[in-house]
């Protein structure tokens, strides 16, 4: 990308600090634009850095959103007169510049300070400034790259907002010029979103994202210049970071990120700045569907050294957003070539290529029908491929049991057990013909006997025992369908066997008229004994038994124990007269 031509723009300014006639700090004067004194003041009021150790300090920032949006330079420094006291007070000059303006020329901090820092201002409700900008250097600014500096440009990513401790006294050039080339690692439209300052208070509340300050604060990261840089977190910062650190030449980097200029923010901008960090360091992405044959032909030729080099950035093109064409392009590759069901791959990469081609091709949240299609195009998965699914699936019943039992299908069995016993028992109510997933979640709904029996009830009633299900995945085989509803019924009401009272309940439902099976395994299997009963609850016929009868083990026992007692009196009795 050409250096481009210098910009003209109008910027709009305005003087803060404290008035000489009421002795408070406010807004002393400001251009007549789109800006107004309340826009002004919210401006100075969110990027107040506290109050600085030495003046002159500069803070960069953003204002507005869309085509209202403003790049904001404040530059914090003593007042050239005295107040009535005779001392000097800190005022604040704040220029800001519209980003549609510049009309993609990115322009950089330092450029904006020296452009501002001498600038008098006229008196109040004059007309904007209007300025003259160069655009950034990517040279000059990719010499000043440090490891450093590529760490603080990642850690940004992390939503964290970071604090630089200087390991000596430094001018305000010099910090100005490391926030600078930590922002020049930044797609550019992410200075729609960032603000940084040469200096804040160790105390203050701010809201600055980057700054310089002489203290550690909690829930920030701490970079210390010259120091150990604590590594990124976060997956995308972690990349961002290994992507900065293989370039080794910055310079054409830092122009493609530069002339990045859409806006972008940091609270869900990580992925996408990574994206375009890649297409700086390695150009536009190829065809997907082409990187996909690629490795398709790498795995034919057991490369494995190239295909782990491919890999990651492979894994990268899944952050872009495809539309429906894209994703059937990468598809057709995906299936062709076989991708899915290449064996041979070495296990420690297996993972990796499982994940990037589920997400590119089918992704990014696998329907039930994606998880139909991968598994007619690969036959039999490996436990491999069926954890890449389970991991990027949608969680439901319906693909989970198109999973089934497979090795690898942990997270799909795991769904099965959390889902509620009113979705098992519907399930199985629309889907009657699909046998083996029907037989495996009527066994979870029967494991449920004691843990969950009024939810299982609840649900039966709803759907009539089951008993259409149940006769539809039993057909001709009146024993099993008696054999299953019978299960199911014990398991809902939650005993052994199901009370008279129950069994009415059953008996009475609509759909045991039409069901000769749930009437049948409403009614007392033939192995069910006689229940105890006593007082007026007596069955008519049926003696009531004893509470408390000896059974025949008992009963021998006893008799035994007597036998041994009267054998050792005849003995004792003997030994007395013998004596």
């Amino acid at each position: 990308m050409p250096q481009k031509p210098p910009v003209r723009v109008d910027v709009e300014w305005a003087l803060w600090g404290r008035s000489p006639e009421t002795g408070r700090d406010g807004l002393l004067a400001c251009s007549a634009g789109r800006l107004g004194v309340e826009n002004f003041a919210e401006i100075i009021g969110r990027y107040d850095p506290g109050t600085p150790d030495a003046l002159p300090q500069v803070t960069v920032a953003w204002a507005g959103a869309g085509d209202r949006s403003y790049l904001t330079l404040a530059r914090q420094e003593w007042s050239a007169e005295e107040d009535r006291y005779g001392r000097r007070t800190a005022t604040v000059r704040l220029f800001c510049v519209p980003y549609a303006a510049l009309g993609g020329t990115p322009v950089s901090y330092e450029e904006l300070h020296a452009r501002f820092a001498d600038r008098a201002l006229p008196p109040d409700g004059s007309a904007p400034l209007s300025v003259e900008l160069a655009g950034l250097r990517p040279k000059e600014l990719g010499d000043r790259v440090t490891d450093q500096v590529r760490a603080t440009a990642a850690l940004l990513l992390t939503g964290r907002r970071v604090c630089v401790i200087p390991d000596a006294v430094l001018s305000l050039d010099t910090r100005l010029r490391f926030l600078d080339t930590v922002a020049a690692l930044l797609p550019y439209g992410m200075r729609t979103s960032l603000s940084a300052s040469t200096w804040t208070s160790g105390t203050a509340d701010h809201r600055i994202r980057l700054s310089f300050s002489g203290a550690v604060r909690s829930g920030f990261h701490t970079v210390v210049l010259n120091g150990r840089t604590p590594p990124p977190f976060g997956e995308a910062a972690s990349a961002y970071l290994d992507l900065l650190r293989e370039a080794s030449d910055l310079t054409p980097v830092i122009r493609a990120l530069a002339g990045s200029t859409e806006p972008l923010t940091f609270r869900d901008g990580a992925d996408e700045a990574l994206l375009r960090l890649e297409h700086a360091v390695h150009g536009r992405p190829a065809d997907v569907a082409a990187a996909l044959t690629a490795c398709a032909d790498t795995i034919d030729r057991r490369r494995w050294g190239v295909l782990r080099e491919r890999l990651p950035r492979l894994a990268r093109q899944t952050r872009v957003r495809w539309d429906p064409e894209a994703r059937e392009r990468h598809r057709e590759v995906v299936e062709a070539r076989g991708l899915l069901s290449a064996r041979s791959v070495p296990s420690d990469v297996r993972a990796d290529l499982y994940d990037a081609v589920l997400l590119l091709a089918y992704g990014p949240a696998l329907t039930h029908a994606d998880v139909a299609r991968i598994l007619d195009s690969v036959g039999e998965p490996s436990a491999d491929l069926v954890a890449a699914i389970v991991r990027h699936a949608v969680a439901d019943l319906d693909t989970a049991l198109l999973l089934g039992d497979r090795p690898g299908g942990g997270g799909g069995r795991e769904i099965v057990r959390r889902a509620d016993a009113a979705d098992l028992v519907a399930w199985v109510a629309a889907h009657p013909d699909e046998h083996a997933p029907v037989d495996r979640v009527l066994a979870e709904i029967l494991s449920r006997r004691r843990s969950d029996a009024g939810a299982v009830l609840a649900a039966l009633r709803d759907h009539d025992y089951l008993a259409d299900a149940v006769a539809v995945r039993h057909a001709d085989d009146h024993r099993a369908q008696v054999r299953v509803l019978r299960d199911l019924l014990v398991a809902a009401y939650g005993g052994r066997y199901l009370t008279d009272e129950q069994r009415r309940e059953v008996a009475e439902h609509p759909a045991a008229e039409s069901h000769p099976a749930l009437r049948e395994a409403a009614e007392p299997p033939e192995d069910e004994p006689v229940r105890p009963a006593y007082g007026a609850s007596a069955a008519v016929g049926v003696k009531p038994r004893l509470p408390f009868v000896l059974s025949d083990t008992a009963l021998v026992l006893t008799v035994l124990a007597v036998f041994v007692l009267a054998v050792l009196g005849v003995v004792l009795l003997i030994w007395l007269l013998a004596s």
